[in-house]
C-alpha cells in the first residue's frame, strides 16, 4: 500500500482547538484523498521545530551565506554540507585513507541538537568566513 505523505504543522490552545500553521495547505491535501486516510500525530518536542529548520535553512544559508561572496556559487544543499562538515566532522584514517565521521547524522538530530548546531554555527560563520547572521534572538547572534 503506498500513500503520499503531507505534514502539517499545528498548535493546540488551551481549549483543545487545533490551529493549523497553514490552512491552505491542509486543504489541499484532504482534498487529495480519495477513499480513506489516517493521521499520524507527533510531539513536536521530540523533534526538531519547524522553525528551528526555517531559521537555518532560509535565514543562515539561503539569506545570508547565499547572499556572500564566500558561498554565492553554491546550493543549498551543498553550503549546508560544508558548514556540518566544519562544525561536526572529524577526520579519521583508515587504512591510510582519510575519512570525515559525524557525532550522528543530520536527520537524526532532535530538537537540542539543533539549537546547539545553530548556537554554534553562528560564531563559526563570524569567525571562519566574515559573515554575520543577526536575527530575532539573542542567543543566535555573534557578538563581537
Amino acid at each position: 500500500m503506498s500513500y503520499i505523505e503531507y505534514k502539517h504543522y499545528f498548535t493546540v490552545d488551551s481549549n483543545g482547538n487545533v490551529r493549523l500553521e497553514n490552512q491552505q495547505m491542509y486543504d489541499h491535501a484532504i482534498s487529495k484523498i480519495k477513499h480513506r486516510g489516517f493521521f499520524i500525530i507527533k510531539n513536536e518536542n521530540a523533534d526538531v521545530q519547524h522553525k528551528l529548520y526555517k531559521f537555518y535553512f532560509g535565514v543562515v544559508i539561503r539569506k545570508y551565506c547565499k547572499g556572500s561572496n564566500v558561498f554565492s556559487v553554491y546550493t543549498v544543499e551543498k553550503i549546508h554540507e560544508i558548514l556540518f562538515q566544519d562544525i561536526r566532522g572529524s577526520s579519521v584514517v583508515i587504512n591510510g585513507n582519510v575519512r570525515i565521521v559525524y557525532d550522528k547524522p543530520f536527520d537524526k538530530y532532535n530538537h537540542n541538537d539543533m539549537k546547539e548546531y545553530i548556537s554554534e554555527i553562528i560564531p563559526h560563520l563570524a569567525v571562519e568566513y566574515g559573515i554575520h547572521v543577526k536575527s530575532n534572538k539573542d542567543q543566535y547572534e555573534y557578538k563581537k
